[in-house]
């Protein structure tokens, strides 16, 4: 049957809805009985409230419900962890929303960068990936007279210092960021090679250092011998140990004359006396330091040990990790048949720099001529 568009009933006009398109069959002349299709832009589709199909009646109305295009939906995001959202459409996460990531204070993204944006695509997924804020601990300055490297300031990540010919590092030589933004250890300063210094010895008394205790007392009167003793200076101390068990021997307040102090120092045998719970006397060391070390001064600390003769390697990580962030520098001196994890595992970072070791005990000495200038350099 043929109509006559011309004479019949004529509907409202009818548009392209925004982001949308009407194809209607008889040209757009919107008579009866005209039918119209909507369809939408890629990227769009038709509320469920629109018709997709609208006829021109006879009463001169459209059938149906108006056509309206909006956005496909993309997926719920959601706000970072100590990180912050703002979506450019009310959080509608429609396409074509942009919605942008920061972080928190003391946080950083993942990428590295101050923020990131993430537009819903017309295919209803997210551009980009999941926003993360991972914490950042504040940035550090290099000590004045001295350089820092750093891996990055995220968890775990490390910095390390130096100093520069003629200074010696007062805090600790490597820090690492904790989970909470924090650093762990004592970022240092660069002192004066001949600044005040309290230098404690840890001797291991057992294993293959046992038999050869003269050429180890030896190899402490060589460095202490290089040292200027009392007053503003050095003060040394002295501790035994065997595996778990350690005795100061030799306290950082007992000597301030260099003569009397190598006098004792040579009267030094293997017995261990009256001994306390400590591996590789680290934790003497510790309590040394807190009560009788100066508080202005370089806190130094030499193991010498073969490293094989530790009952509990978490104790020697603990120990000497918590010596280190204290301020201490470790130096760890290995000789003979070594383990030379136990060794890297007290001594400071960089390890390449603060272990020393020998083959033989005959060729200990040469270690004090290298170790000497990392501890002073006074006259």
């Amino acid at each position: 049957m043929c109509y006559d568009y011309t004479a019949a009933v004529k509907c409202p006009d009818l548009s392209n809805p925004p982001y949308g398109n009407v194809t209607c069959d008889s040209g757009s002349n919107f008579r009866y009985p005209e039918a119209c299709n909507f369809s939408c832009d890629p990227g769009y589709q038709l509320t469920p409230t629109s018709s997709s199909v609208r006829h021109c009646q006879a009463d001169a109305t459209w059938s149906g419900n108006d056509a309206e295009c909006i956005g496909v939906r993309c997926p719920d995001l959601s706000r970072p962890t100590n990180g912050r959202m703002s979506c450019d459409n009310g959080s509608s996460f429609r396409h074509p929303e942009t919605c942008t990531f920061t972080c928190n204070h003391g946080y950083r993204l993942t990428t590295g960068s101050n923020s990131i944006s993430r537009t819903c695509r017309a295919d209803g997924t997210w551009s980009g990936s999941t926003a993360r804020c991972i914490v950042e601990c504040p940035s550090l300055a290099s000590p004045q007279n001295g350089g820092m490297t750093c891996t990055n300031r995220l968890e775990n990540g490390r910095c390390t210092f130096t100093c520069n010919h003629g200074y010696h590092l007062q805090g600790s030589s490597e820090v690492v960021c904790g989970a909470d933004g924090q650093w762990r250890g004592t970022p240092p300063s660069c002192a004066a090679c001949d600044s005040a210094a309290d230098i404690i010895f840890s001797i291991d008394v057992s294993g293959s250092v046992s038999g050869q205790f003269d050429t180890v007392r030896s190899f402490i009167y060589g460095v202490v011998n290089y040292l200027t003793i009392g007053g503003s200076h050095a003060s040394v101390g002295v501790i035994k140990f065997a595996g778990s068990n350690a005795n100061r021997c030799i306290s950082l307040t007992d000597y301030n004359n260099k003569n009397d102090l190598l006098a004792r120092i040579g009267s030094l045998d293997m017995s261990l006396g009256s001994t306390v719970g400590s591996v590789a006397g680290l934790s003497v060391m510790r309590t040394e330091f807190s009560t009788s070390g100066r508080p202005a001064a370089r806190k130094i600390g030499i193991v010498l040990t073969d490293g094989r003769d530790t009952s509990s390697s978490d104790d020697v990580i603990w120990d000497a990790e918590t010596l280190r962030n204290e301020g201490t520098t470790i130096f760890s001196v290995g000789v003979a048949n070594i383990k030379r994890e136990t060794l890297e595992n007290m001594a400071s970072r960089p390890v390449n720099e603060n272990v020393f070791t020998a083959a033989s005990f005959a060729s200990l000495q040469s270690i004090v001529d290298s170790l000497r200038p990392k501890i002073w350099c006074g006259p």
